[in-house]
Order: structure tokens, then sequence, then C-alpha cells
């Protein structure tokens, strides 16, 4: 992202209550490695805490209150709607890298388990370090000297301060400019030409994606007022008049297929299979409103 360059330090000497922390995590982690402990915890002790999450499943959680993936019944990861953390608005799932890191640089650790949320923080400049749960995340992290751990040696009173005390990241700094070397020696071999070797380094792409506009952090549907309620019900508005188009064409299609087949086409509609998946996560959002 930045060429051979490669910013990150602490801009604090230490983690305070007052400090703000992101978390990331799995849900093979917290199910089954003990992360939703740690967080439980760390919770408890920096009210400043925020989860990020990185599946379509918790974008969906978070926008739909959507249960109807199997990741919903990992209840004690925050992007579950009955996780304190989600009605407390401390929770977020981005859809695009640029607001994701850009809200990442106003943090001051990053840690957990996922390798691309804790990459995220370094590009922001924020220092983190990763709770290893799989070889392959190891092995990144001691290539590019990424501060880490194994999260199965560590302990669940875990705190993020002690992390942020014993991270050192000389080596991912220092070491950053010979690394990148090597990748773009690698490219030229190959014929592969780069924006730092033969361009301007992205400046006219950077230019150009400052002249744009992304879409904020998704956040925990909380709400039940009017200005809530009209945005998804206008989406789900204009997903039904596709989805009616789509339908009839389809429809068309197999009527054709049918005719020259000499079969009957199916009766059920594609509009009426997706109006009862999509008014699921409504009917539960409105009870819970009530509730």
């Amino acid at each position: 992202m930045y060429g051979k360059e490669l910013a990150v330090r602490k801009r604090a000497l230490e983690l305070t209550p007052d400090s703000r922390i992101a978390v990331n995590g799995s849900h093979s982690a917290v199910q089954k490695q003990g992360l939703d402990k740690v967080i439980d915890r760390v919770h408890v002790r920096y009210p400043n805490l925020t989860f990020i999450g990185q599946n379509l499943s918790d974008a969906r959680q978070l926008h739909w209150r959507d249960l109807s993936h199997p990741n919903a019944a990992v209840t004690a990861i925050p992007t579950h709607p009955d996780h304190p953390m989600y009605r407390e608005d401390k929770v977020r799932v981005y859809v695009d890298p640029v607001t994701w890191i850009e809200d990442l640089r106003g943090y001051d650790f990053s840690f957990g388990s996922r390798i691309h949320g804790n990459i995220a923080a370094l590009l922001a400049g924020t220092p983190a370090t990763v709770l290893c749960g799989d070889s392959r995340t190891l092995e990144l992290c001691r290539y590019f000297d990424i501060p880490h751990r194994r999260i199965d040696r560590s302990a669940p009173d875990l705190d993020p301060a002690q992390l942020y005390e014993e991270a050192d990241f000389g080596g991912l700094t220092g070491g950053h400019a010979e690394r990148f070397a090597r990748f773009t020696a690698f490219l030229d071999r190959n014929g592969l030409e780069n924006t730092f070797t033969h361009g301007d380094g992205g400046a006219a792409f950077e230019a150009r994606m400052r002249s744009l506009a992304f879409p904020a952090g998704i956040r925990p549907w909380n709400d039940a007022d009017l200005a809530s309620l009209t945005s998804r019900f206008g989406w789900l508005q204009s997903r039904i008049g596709e989805l009616s188009l789509d339908n009839a064409q389809l429809r068309r299609e197999l009527e054709r297929g049918a005719a020259r087949s000499g079969t009957a086409a199916p009766s059920t509609s594609v509009y009426r299979r997706a109006r009862r998946v999509v008014g699921r996560p409504i009917r539960r959002a409105l009870q819970s409103g009530r509730q």
C-alpha cells in the first residue's frame, strides 16, 4: 500500500481504561479457542472497546438481525444481537477497506485472531498483535515480524495492555523494505510491472480514491424509529421489484422450456421464495422492538 515504507508506532506509553481498542476474532476462535472469555473480560475493563467482524453473516446480523446462518449459533460473539456489545453499539463490519483502515487510525491498539483485521490496523499505523489459532496465520506473522501470540497459550485474563507493552514493531517496519524489494523483484522476473517501480507510486490512484465516497461501517440495528425502518423497507421494496422482473423472465423461460418438453412449469415463484427469506429478519426485529 505504501511501497517500501511502513510506519507503525505506539502513540501512547501504555494502554489505559480510556484507550480505544479494536478486537477481532473468528467464530471458531470464539467457540473453540476461548476468545469469548478474553473479549468479555476486556469489555468490562475497557469501555472504548469495539469488535470488528469480517463475515457476511456478521454484516447481516448487524444490519438485519438475520440469524439464518449457522454462525448465528455462536451467541458469544459480539456480532450476535444477544451480546451486550451489540446492544451498546460497540460492533462494526466494514464493506470497504478504505473506511475500515481510516477508522482504525483513531484507535490506540488492535488485537485478535483475524489476520486481515490486524493488517488493516497496521496499514492505518495502529499497533496490533495477532492471536494465532492456525499455522497459516502463525507463518504470516513470523515472516512479516508482526507481534503475535498463540491463542492456545493465552490465558482468559489476557490484558491488551500487556500485549501492547510487549509488542515490538522494529522487525515489522525495519524489515519491510527488504521484503518489499523481494516482492517487486519477483514481479520483475515475471514481466509484471508495478506502480512503485514503473509508475507514479500510486499517486493518481489515491487521488481518484479520495474523490469518491465510501459507505461507513455497518452498525448494530438497535433502532426502532421510522427512519431506521424506512431505509430497510426501501431497500426491500427495490429488491422485490428486481426479483419480480427476474421472476417474470424466469417464468417465461420455464414456460418456453416446458412447452418444448411437454412438462408443466413449477408453481412456486422465485419472488415468493425470496419474500419469505427477507421477511424473517424483519419480523424478528419488529418483535424485538415491541419487547
